[in-house]
């Protein structure tokens, strides 16, 4: 596990050209529904159930929250990451290796992945190897960390740690 203290920042990497955000401005996947216990919740309170701390919510990938929202909903704020989403590694070759064929991998860089903790919102990319923290009420870039490699899924927030697989 790499571990990242909060406030710590990094900006290491090349920059991304316009180029490589083709597919358009991106909404951040399941962020508004992510939100809206957090920014429901009178300044500085959380509501009960309105963290979503790692991929899925929890170790067990439930995906559900104890959380209610009102309806209509609305949208809060939209950020456009650096890049869009794309696969950390090509699909399988139809060549075979020493008998071997490579079987198709799990594509969850598809999208990105939201962990939602207090005041902020956390994500990874698999285009620049980094992992983003934006403010959950304004969704201005906090800070950005260079990790050495792609970030498929949500980073987990625990205490004052943000942690990824490596």
């Amino acid at each position: 596990m790499k571990s990242i203290q909060l406030g710590e920042s990094s900006h290491g990497g090349g920059s991304l050209g316009a180029s490589s955000l083709t597919r358009g401005m991106l909404v951040l996947v399941g962020l508004v529904i992510s939100l809206l216990a957090v920014t429901s919740a009178p300044a500085g309170a959380a509501a009960p159930g309105s963290d979503w701390p790692t991929y899925m919510h929890d170790n067990a990938r439930s995906g559900t929250t104890a959380a209610t929202v009102d309806l209509p909903l609305a949208e809060q704020w939209v950020y456009t990451p650096p890049a869009a989403p794309q696969p950390a590694w090509t699909d399988p070759q139809a060549v075979t290796m020493d008998s071997f064929r490579e079987l198709p991998k799990v594509k969850f860089d598809d999208a990105l992945h939201v962990a939602v903790v207090g005041d902020a919102v956390y994500f990874g990319s698999s285009v620049d190897n980094k992992i983003y923290a934006l403010d959950a009420a304004t969704g201005s870039q906090r800070w950005a960390f260079f990790t050495g490699g792609p970030v498929r899924l949500a980073p987990t927030v625990r205490g004052a740690s943000v942690l990824r697989l490596r």
